[in-house]
Order: C-alpha cells, then structure tokens, then sequence
C-alpha cells in the first residue's frame, strides 16, 4: 500500500499544476464557474493594447516634432542673409559694373584711394613734365584709363572678388586695428569662402572634391564658433546674429 502510494505521488508531481489540483483536490463546480468569471486574460490584453497605441502615439509626435526642428532649422552653410552677407560682392555684379557706368567701381589688387590716385594722377603728370614731341596730356590720359580698367575688379577673375569679400570681413569683424586671428575675424572669413564655394557647387552639382571642401569648411567653422563660445558667451552670440547663423547650427551635429 506504502509502494502504491509513493509511485502515485510520483505520477501526480510529473503532472502540470491544473490537472494536479483535480487529482488532489475534489471537484468543486462552484469554484470552478468563480474561477472562469474572474479570469483576466481579456483585460490583461486589453490593457496591452491600449498601452501600445498609447506608445504608438508618443512615437508619432516625437518623431513630428524632430521633423518640425529639422523643417525650422536654418541652413548649416548659408544659414539666414544678415547686413554682413548681403554686403559681400557676387562675381556676376562685379562683371556687371563693366557695362553699367552708375555702377561703383571697385578696384582690385588691395589698392586704397591714395594708390589709385598714385597711378592714375601723379605718375600721368610727372610724365607730363619730361620733355616730348607728342601731346602728353592726350597720351597720359589714355595710359591712366588704361590702368584704372586694368585695376577694376570687373576684370578680375572670382578669386579676386574672393579676396575682396575676405578684406571686407576681417575690417568689419576686427576687434582691434591689425586685428586678423580673433574667433570672430576666423569665422567670417570662413563664412566668406564658404558661400563662395557653395555658389561654384550650386552651379556643378558633381564636383564631388569641391563639395567635400565645402563641408570641411563648415565643420572648421563650427570648431571655431564653439571654442568662441567657451571663451565668451556674449560675443558668440553676437558673432552667431552678424553671421546669420543658429546655435543649433553649431552644437548639433551637422548634416551636409
């Protein structure tokens, strides 16, 4: 009786749980009908449900407020036209002062006005004073014509108008006189080349080198603008208002 009790213990521990309590336990119809009215299967896969579409939802509108960042962000190269941008001088209107009298006539070659007097004044009279057979008045006009349209930046190639837009940035940028290194002075310059580079790559859309360029540019600008930052707070954010440029701009990372 002993042997027949043990290998019935040893039947029922092999058995699952639920078939278990019927062998062990006596069947009880009223607890069984309770126990099926209180299941919690449905509820259980309810609430996991909604869970779901609650996180469903909080995906979808974070994922529309990173596109809305994305769609309000400015551009990481030309970033927003301010006073400074808009004051740089384009080839095409350099070249269009060659046709257009009324326009003004910039000179190239980092001349100021004492050099342009120096050539196109005082060397034409002192040639005027030696002793010659032909009208010198006459010639000496013509050669100071002559040099002027030699000296004008319309007849300069777009690495000369470069280098005028790189003077213009570094004498409205400086903190001193002689000022060329300053956070402020780097990053316009930078600004400078980079929307020149970008005009050449908006025009040749597979100049794969130049635009690899271009975005080495954007990063050193951005190193630049971030060392300002840790250096002074105030003068970055004034520097980031003249540039047109967005903080996001340059502590995020940037997607060219």
């Amino acid at each position: 009786m002993q042997v027949l009790f043990r290998c019935k213990r040893l039947l029922v521990s092999s058995l699952s749980s639920s078939f278990r309590r019927c062998l062990l336990a006596p069947a009880d119809t009223a607890v069984i009908a309770q126990r099926r009215d209180l299941h919690t299967t449905s509820y259980l896969l309810k609430n996991k449900k909604k869970s779901r579409d609650i996180k469903r939802k909080h995906l979808a509108q974070k994922a529309t407020r990173a596109a809305e960042e994305v769609a309000s962000r400015p551009s990481p190269i030309v970033g927003i036209p301010t006073e400074f941008t808009r004051s740089l001088l384009r080839p095409a209107q350099a070249y269009q002062a060659a046709v257009d009298p009324n326009l003004p006539q910039i000179k190239t070659f980092n001349l100021d006005e004492k050099d342009e007097k120096f050539l196109t004044e005082v060397v034409p009279q002192a040639a005027i004073d030696l002793p010659t057979t032909v009208n010198p008045y006459v010639t000496e006009a013509e050669k100071a014509e002559t040099v002027q349209k030699i000296v004008s930046l319309h007849n300069a190639n777009a690495h000369a108008v470069l280098i005028h837009n790189v003077k213009r940035a570094v004498e409205q940028f400086a903190r001193f006189e002689g000022d060329t290194g300053t956070p402020e002075v780097q990053a316009a310059v930078w600004t400078v080349r980079i929307l020149n580079l970008y005009e050449h790559a908006k025009n040749n859309h597979k100049d794969h080198d130049n635009f690899r360029s271009l975005r080495k540019m954007v990063h050193n600008r951005q190193s630049i603008l971030r060392y300002l930052k840790k250096k002074d707070l105030e003068r970055y954010y004034t520097c980031l208002k003249r540039l047109g440029l967005d903080s996001r701009v340059v502590e995020k990372e940037i997607v060219i």
